[in-house]
């Protein structure tokens, strides 16, 4: 199985398909991001103003 995996590293094209898709994990990462300041944003905003 590690054999398998070391191939599969090694020889297919993972990174191509990594940098064509790009853009859209790019925007995925940025709604994470939204997403956690909106969501733990106020929390934080009022243990630091104590």
């Amino acid at each position: 199985m590690i054999k398998r995996f070391q191939t599969y590293i090694e020889r297919e094209p993972w990174d191509d398909e990594l940098l064509q898709k790009e853009r859209y994990l790019r925007a995925v990462c940025w709604i994470v991001i939204i997403f956690a300041v909106v969501h733990f944003g106020p929390a934080f905003v009022r243990i630091l103003s104590r």
